[in-house]
């Protein structure tokens, strides 16, 4: 892969991660699983080209790679809560429905 096309999608995924954490933060989940498929497109296509070494190739990357893998961390934590969220709404309506059914 030549050095601008790496760099392009380095880039990308830098920009990716920066409007996941956007989609995150609005509680917009459906744009971020876009994003991250989108994303997930330029990882694939950084490692399949550049392996481990794209911030060898890149080095002028690297903090913005260290400030995208604290995002993708905000990401996970707000992500692991909402899933909380959901299973506890599951649970509710699951439990109401078992009452509603043994009422019957």
């Amino acid at each position: 892969m030549d050095l601008d096309r790496l760099r392009n999608a380095a880039q990308q995924f830098v920009l990716y991660t920066d409007a996941m954490l956007a989609a995150a933060e609005q509680g917009r989940w459906e744009e971020l699983l876009v994003v991250f498929s989108a994303r997930e497109e330029q990882m694939a296509l950084m490692i399949t080209e550049a392996g481990e070494t794209v911030l060898k190739q890149l080095p002028d990357l690297l903090d913005p790679f260290r400030d995208a893998l604290r995002k993708n961390q905000r990401i996970e934590l707000m992500m692991a809560a909402r899933r909380d969220e959901l299973g506890e709404d599951l649970s509710s309506v699951q439990q109401e429905r078992r009452l509603r059914m043994t009422y019957r």
